[in-house]
């Protein structure tokens, strides 16, 4: 890279005197920038060349049918781009393009033009992703917070990248638990929610027991944690039985019915003068 710059600095330096043609000052700015990108790579991912570049290609992929929000990546020439404060002076050609859709990889001619002078062709290749808006955390929230509407915002990112069971739809998200503290603007998987937590172990409950002829209460001892509708194991407080029973609220579950042995806790509850 280093003989690349010196080659091109006396190249544009001639013997001749006198300002040094066009074509060879672009090329000896490009060799800078070459240099200069190597030691710092991320300079070189910004320049407003390298956007008209992009928004060329863009433009070149959808008349090919490409649609959708896309993202460029441009390899080849990318920090030769950067052309200083003279780049809003340039008009960007895609000359001819090719296109591999099963790799989402191009190649393209590229033609930097003025209205005086009509620059040589760089031969440039890269990638295009088609870009997917995912609901994310506006902030970082911590275990066992519920997601509210307005803790969600939306980013996008290259549909490729999108791992199996990222949640997609903002609904999915607003009233669920984090079963882990989580950072803004990271995707987030179905497997990192839960609903709401109502009721939790050893909380004291309310057991209710209800058939087609009669309704009891009695008190009870939560084995689990759960939201409204889960089925969790409770302990009845006297007879020290565990019996399955669906959370209604943060404090009251009901029994599920389980035939005779419904009839018969029932029973047993009735001749202990539970509390109806």
């Amino acid at each position: 890279m280093f003989k690349l710059f010196c080659h091109s600095r006396l190249f544009c330096h001639s013997r001749e005197g006198g300002n040094p043609p066009f074509y060879k000052t672009l090329l000896y700015t490009l060799c800078l920038t070459l240099l200069f990108s190597s030691l710092n790579p991320a300079v070189a991912s910004a320049d407003p060349a390298t956007e008209k570049v992009s928004e060329a290609i863009k433009n070149e992929l959808a008349e090919k049918g490409v649609d959708g929000k896309l993202q460029i990546s441009i390899n080849g020439y990318k920090a030769g781009f950067n052309l200083a404060n003279e780049v809003e002076a340039y008009d960007v050609y895609v000359r001819s393009i090719n296109l591999n859709e099963q790799n989402k990889r191009w190649n393209a001619d590229i033609v930097f033009a003025t209205q005086e002078n009509k620059l040589e062709m760089f031969k440039v290749n890269g990638k295009y992703d088609e870009l997917v808006s995912i609901p994310v955390l506006s902030q970082k929230l911590s275990q066992n917070s519920v997601i509210k509407e307005e803790d969600i915002d939306w980013i996008e990112v290259p549909k490729r990248r999108i791992q199996f069971g990222t949640v997609m739809d903002s609904e999915e998200l607003i009233g669920q638990e984090l079963k882990r503290s989580m950072r803004d603007r990271t995707p987030i998987k179905a497997r990192d929610l839960q609903k709401e937590q109502v009721m939790f172990r050893n909380s004291n409950v309310n057991i209710l027991y209800n058939t087609r002829s009669i309704s009891l209460r009695t008190v009870g001892v939560a084995m689990d944690g759960g939201a409204i509708g889960d089925v969790i194991n409770v302990r009845n407080v006297t007879s020290k039985k565990v019996i399955q029973a669906t959370i209604l609220d943060s404090g009251n579950v009901e029994a599920v019915s389980q035939g005779n042995n419904m009839a018969a806790q029932t029973a047993q509850i009735r001749s202990n003068n539970y509390v109806r």
